[in-house]
């Protein structure tokens, strides 16, 4: 029975490795997998109970089998229950610990149930497997294919993603990153296949290797670029050290074909490469790409964060929820606004050892980074015991690791659940190398575990298994009305969105994240009372910039301005989009007549944002209102990185008060050259027209706006009084 039970359990592993990452998910759903997890967790619910069997029915399994980091990472996740408990969300924590034991009880089965070298090697090829299916299909995404399902990316791409391209090579995984930290994972590894098998296969292999690599660089991921240099220079490193040499044919085809692939690509798709000539460029730290000037900042919130809570930390799974309030305090006495265009990302640090610092205080990433090193120094006493090729397939795991860990250290691989589940997987095979099946009639070295011992833990485990079955059916149901509610807002049928939030509250009656969006909902429908008092609640374990912001709104339609403000001034304070916050109270100032401190609010936000619209133009309008054109001339002339046409109406308007007629007409044809549906620009060439005695063709740009907008005043009137003014000169409208 042990070994039919064994056989299934191992059948159990390899689904979990190859389902997970095939499950869908695109970024417009869930970049991070709900599905995915959920997936992982009900498996892992099978599994801990087949598991729970295999310790009541053959108990020497668990303890022959038994590997040197048993205890650390048991350690481990004892410091992150007891983080639970002094969680600021215990609900949310405890959902991320479910997730967590899930994690260590696959290290568990894998190190008691892949125990012969044709078992482990199979597990590690399923890995491979994948990473080169991912990368096939990564690549081929580039030119068009649809192999799997079609998702509606472009609508969501992130704010300020310049690397449009980018947002083409998803895989199954919904993001280019997320990609790039699974196959980094199985570079090493494909390394080490090529040494264990001869002949033709070897070539493949290399082949293979090639793809991957190629399509980490192609994700554009900096840090996973750098990971998998790593990690496949390790091996060869050690191959050098030890006396064994490559044959240089192979390793000179490789990079052969690595060039000739990307030139293929770059050729076919030149935007690629310069794009990532580009990003590697701004990755200097002596540069000013933001990608570099947001970690930086993270980081140092971060390091605030775990200043405050450097015991127990925050509790897992509830990084995001401190991270804007700690923002805010950060830049208290600074410039909240230098910093507004950080839009994305504010869930996570980029880092994952600072992210464990914060979620589970400094004993807790000790903790983890002892185990990490426990099961390196596991692979690396195994090296000694092992013969070539096996030693060498142990330390291209070792590199893996390392590779990943690296990865880790500037992005969020530890989040990506398929890239976890393959990290877990190899940290197992390194702890329990090398491997035998001891004989049939040997007896464990350790007395087997009295009967109550026994029971006791399976009794754990099935009791977790179902936890972690309904959690998994939770998050789903959970997922499912979220994604319903999110598209009838995008749809705008708010009714329907409200129902659906509705029904995702009655199922996680804690989350601030979702009485956020059931409050932001009832705004969008003029319930302006209910939704801030529903958003108030949320306020308990949630936190963003969007809730000030509806907050706010809803102030000022039931004229509110003062609390309306004090909303803005905390999202301002939190310098995220703060830009936007700052033009809000300035218009707010601006209504309620105090002109002098709405426009110090204006220049203040063009100081930081040369090329906002809001701010712009309401200032040149509080500048034109004033007679002031002179200073309108002098520092509000729009450059050629203006991405609204209008600007340079309003400019023209300007020069056009001054006299300067040639220059304002020059404005006014730029606006109409990038904007030719533009009344404004068409009204204020119309009375240049007029003004230089054109009476004609200012009649016929009147009838063109009138086209257009056949309600507007200004045309209307200006028509009227030419036609009316029998010869005489008028004075016309501008616009």
């Amino acid at each position: 029975m042990d070994n039919q039970l064994a056989k299934i359990i191992r059948f159990g592993i390899i689904i979990i490795l190859i389902a997970v990452p095939l499950i869908y998910s695109s970024y417009t759903q869930n970049s991070f997998g709900t599905p995915k997890k959920a997936f992982f967790e009900i498996s892992m619910a099978v599994l801990l109970t087949l598991f729970a069997i295999q310790i009541v029915t053959s108990p020497e399994r668990f303890i022959s089998q038994r590997t040197p980091v048993d205890l650390l990472v048991l350690a481990w996740l004892v410091w992150n229950a007891l983080g639970c408990l002094f969680s600021i969300d215990r609900m949310e924590s405890m959902r991320e610990f479910v997730y967590l034991t899930c994690l260590v009880g696959f290290f568990f089965i894998v190190t008691r149930n892949m125990r012969t070298r044709g078992q482990a090697l199979f597990m590690m090829g399923a890995i491979i497997g994948l990473g080169i299916l991912e990368s096939v299909y990564g690549i081929a995404e580039l030119f068009g294919a649809k192999l799997l399902f079609e998702s509606n990316i472009k609508g969501s791409i992130p704010v300020g993603e310049s690397a449009l391209w980018r947002w083409n090579i998803l895989g199954t995984f919904g993001n280019a990153n997320h990609l790039a930290s699974y196959i980094v994972l199985t570079c090493p590894l494909l390394l080490g296949y090529g040494r264990l098998w001869k002949g033709e296969w070897r070539y493949i292999l290399l082949l293979c290797l090639v793809v991957t690599f190629a399509c980490v660089v192609l994700t554009g991921a900096r840090g996973s670029m750098l990971a998998g240099i790593i990690g496949l220079s390790i091996p060869i490193i050690w191959s050098y050290y030890k006396g064994i040499r490559f044959d240089t044919r192979h390793a000179m085809a490789a990079v052969a074909m690595l060039v000739a692939l990307l030139a293929v690509v770059f050729v076919i798709k030149p935007n690629i490469g310069r794009d990532i000539v580009t990003r590697i460029k701004s990755s200097s730290p002596f540069g000013k790409g933001g990608s570099v000037q947001f970690r930086l900042l993270t980081w140092g919130v971060s390091m605030r964060m775990v200043e405050h809570r450097p015991i127990f930390g925050s509790g897992p799974g509830t990084y995001k929820l401190l991270f804007l309030p700690t923002l805010a305090e950060y830049l208290k006495g600074g410039d909240p606004l230098s910093v507004w265009g950080f839009m994305q990302k504010m869930n996570e640090p980029h880092n994952e050892f600072i992210q464990s610092a914060v979620e589970t205080g400094i004993p807790g990433l000790a903790l983890l980074l002892i185990f990490l090193v426990g099961a390196m120094r596991a692979g690396f006493r195994a090296l000694s015991k092992l013969k070539p090729p096996d030693d060498f397939f142990i330390i291209t795991a070792i590199a893996c690791i390392i590779g990943v860990l690296v990865d880790a250290a500037a992005s969020i691989s530890f989040h990506v659940v398929p890239t976890c589940i393959a990290f877990w997987a190899t940290l197992a095979f390194l702890s329990s190398s090398p491997r035998g099946v001891p004989p049939a009639n040997r007896r464990p070295s350790r007395p087997v575990p009295r009967p109550p011992w026994r029971w006791a833990v399976a009794a754990y485990l099935v009791v977790f298994s179902y936890i972690a079955f309904c959690n998994a059916l939770n998050d789903m149901a959970f997922e499912r009305a979220f994604k319903q509610g999110t598209i009838a807002t995008s749809a705008k049928r708010f009714n329907d969105a409200l129902k659906a939030f509705g029904k995702a509250m009655k199922i996680m009656p804690s989350s601030g994240q979702m009485k956020f969006y059931y409050g932001s909902t009832l705004i969008q429908l003029a319930r302006y009372e209910e939704g801030i008092k529903v958003l108030k609640e949320s306020e308990r374990n949630f936190e963003d910039i969007y809730l000030r912001k509806n907050l706010g709104v809803s102030y000022e339609r039931l004229g509110q301005p003062e609390q309306a403000v004090a909303e803005y001034q905390r999202w301002r304070e939190m310098g995220i989009g703060s830009d936007e916050a700052n033009n809000l109270i300035a218009l707010i100032r601006y209504h309620q007549g105090k002109v002098p401190e709405a426009e110090q609010l204006f220049r203040e936000t063009l100081r930081v944002r040369p090329t906002d619209w809001t701010a712009y133009s309401n200032l040149s309008a509080i500048l034109l209102d004033s007679g002031r054109y002179d200073e309108v001339v002098q520092t509000l002339n729009p450059g050629s990185g203006f991405k609204t046409p209008e600007a340079y109406t309003l400019y023209g308007v300007a020069l056009l008060k001054l006299g300067r007629s040639e220059e304002a007409e020059q404005n006014f044809r730029h606006t109409l050259s990038r904007s030719p549906r533009s009344v404004k620009a068409r009204n204020n060439l119309a009375a240049m027209h007029y003004m230089a005695g054109k009476k004609d063709e200012a009649i016929r740009e009147w009838e063109e706006v009138l086209a257009m907008d056949p309600g507007n005043a200004i045309a209307k009137k200006n028509i009227e009084l030419v036609k009316n003014s029998k010869g005489s000169t008028v004075e016309v409208k501008t616009d």
